[in-house]
């Protein structure tokens, strides 16, 4: 298996892995989680009747 970022370290802390992971060296990347980390993740939106428009009457009928 070819892991699409490079891995510098594995170790075994309280029972689980944790991997340390190489910085990006690439700009694109760089810029991405230079991005990434200047913003907030947006609030979490929850329908309690699963979303009254069409496109998600679709989705749950398909996912169902």
């Amino acid at each position: 298996m070819t892991l699409p970022f490079e891995v510098t370290a594995v170790k075994l802390q309280n029972g689980l892995l944790s991997f340390t992971m190489a910085q990006p060296t690439d700009p694109f990347s760089k810029f991405v989680n230079w991005l990434s980390a200047k913003g907030t993740a947006p609030k979490t939106v929850t329908h309690n009747d699963g979303g009254k428009d069409f496109f998600s009457k679709l989705m749950n009928r398909i996912s169902s």
